[in-house]
């Protein structure tokens, strides 16, 4: 299996992409790309543990 990288700027679109489509999956939006869902499963994780500790860091908490 090829491992791909991808640049940065891809990574966020995907994942803007899947946050502004609420009705769609992981599956789906991944599909739309061309990349494996498990990939996209792992920015959309990523990023959501960015913007928590983002919020905790700023005291944006609660």
């Amino acid at each position: 299996m090829v491992m791909k990288n991808y640049p940065p700027e891809f990574k966020a679109d995907a994942v803007a992409l899947y946050e502004s489509r609420p009705e769609a999956t992981i599956r789906s939006v991944a599909a739309d790309l061309g990349i494996n869902p498990e990939t996209l499963r792992n920015w959309v994780r990523a990023a959501l543990l960015l913007a928590a500790a983002t919020r905790l860091c700023r005291g944006d908490v609660g």
